[in-house]
């Protein structure tokens, strides 16, 4: 069957939230069922549904929950919306219709943290929020995030909003700045009931000398000061370091599918069995089961993957 397609701002998407209370990693999935993260969802029924696929509006970052009977025809309307996909910490039931989305469909490592509120130190986070001698920190602002806009590597940076205007109306973040040009900087990704998912990413000639955690450690001042909750999914190692640097603890490691075209360039059939290995392996497959077993896949990539010196920070 083709899947119902509903739009964020014109259909209710509430009746999906039970849906995605499966997984810890799904806080942006039930934050869009809210309305809170433009998206468009896709059901298999409009009044008890049973299955969903909701994917960003500005990003191929999606979540699917859910029976995957259905799972092909869903993952089939995708084609030809955005360039390519994430899917974050699907049920194993999707994970043959998405390793079958294209040849070059693959598995990979992403790292869910948790702030530690027993250990915060404000002092110590002002501190790494002083910026280096010669650059300053600035709040984004419409010129500031029109200068982000037009480089690739900060792109990002207004995360899942779809307009600077959107941004500056709900969102906010920091930039570190030298003679007006932009190096580094963290943002909201997108609201949550709670707080506030993190976006940081620091050009990549300015990289490796403290500037991400800068312009960090000012959004979470900001985040705190307001009351709010930091989010923070760490894509690969260096952002994980970064992530415990200034308080975070890792609490789980998780597979996400990155979904190509089949004429795309990102084949990484090693990546997909070290992914699964990694994450699954030893691991009960009763999706039933699956939420327990977050600790222990924790643990298992914190001794597979060791914090060392060599993976610097961004």
């Amino acid at each position: 069957m083709m899947p119902i397609v509903l739009e964020s701002g014109v259909a209710p998407m509430e009746a999906l939230l039970p849906l995605f209370e499966r997984s810890p990693h799904h806080h942006i999935a039930r934050s869009a069922c809210l309305g809170l993260v433009p998206c468009r969802a896709f059901v298999d029924s409009m009044d008890s549904p049973t299955a969903a696929m909701l994917v960003l509006k500005r990003f191929g970052v999606g979540f699917v929950a859910g029976d995957a009977r259905h799972a092909e025809s869903f993952l089939s309307a995708l084609q030809g919306w955005h360039p390519d996909y994430d899917i974050f910490d699907p049920p194993l039931s999707w994970h043959p219709a998405l390793n079958g989305w294209s040849r070059e469909s693959y598995g990979m490592i992403r790292y869910g943290t948790s702030f530690d509120w027993h250990g915060i130190d404000l002092l110590r986070l002002r501190a790494i929020a002083r910026p280096p001698e010669g650059c300053y920190i600035q709040r984004y602002d419409q010129p500031l995030l029109e200068q982000a806009l037009s480089m690739v590597w900060s792109q990002d940076h207004i995360g899942a909003f779809l307009s600077i205007g959107d941004f500056l109306s709900a969102g906010f973040g920091f930039a570190l700045v030298r003679e007006g040009t932009l190096l580094s900087g963290c943002s909201c990704f997108c609201n949550h009931p709670d707080g506030y998912e993190i976006q940081v990413d620091t050009h990549p000639d300015a990289q490796q000398k403290g500037y991400a955690a800068c312009v960090s450690a000012a959004f979470l001042l900001e985040t705190f000061a307001r009351g709010k909750i930091p989010y923070w999914d760490a894509g690969n190692m260096p952002s994980l370091k970064l992530a415990q640097k200034l308080g975070f603890q890792l609490t789980c490691g998780f597979v996400a599918w990155k979904l190509t075209p089949a004429d795309g360039t990102n084949r990484n059939i090693a990546a997909s069995k070290t992914a699964m290995g990694e994450c699954l392996d030893g691991q009960n497959t009763n999706e039933e089961d699956e939420k327990g077993a977050y600790g222990s896949r924790a643990l298992l990539l914190e001794q597979q993957h060791p914090m060392d010196e060599s993976c610097e920070e961004l």
